[in-house]
């Protein structure tokens, strides 16, 4: 028997996400694994969401969110903050 799957998008599952964390950003890293754990979002062929795919959906929704790019410098990672 196949699990019912949220029927959120990965835009809405990461603006929730986002709104519970401070300053409402946080790491890449920590909003894949966030929607993983919740279990807010799963792609089409039942997967779970990739690392790969929080930055590209964040540039694609300008308006949602600002996308923080790493800096090697100070060691900072990605990050996306909701707008």
């Amino acid at each position: 028997m196949r699990q019912e799957r949220p029927a959120l998008t990965l835009h809405d599952a990461m603006a929730q996400v986002l709104r519970k964390c401070a300053d409402r950003m946080a790491e890449q890293v920590y909003l894949a694994s966030e929607i993983r754990r919740q279990n807010l979002y799963w792609q089409r062929d039942g997967e779970p969401v990739q690392l790969s795919q929080i930055g590209p959906r964040a540039k694609n929704y300008p308006h949602l969110f600002e996308k923080i790019p790493a800096d090697p410098l100070t060691g900072q990672k990605a990050r996306v903050r909701l707008r």
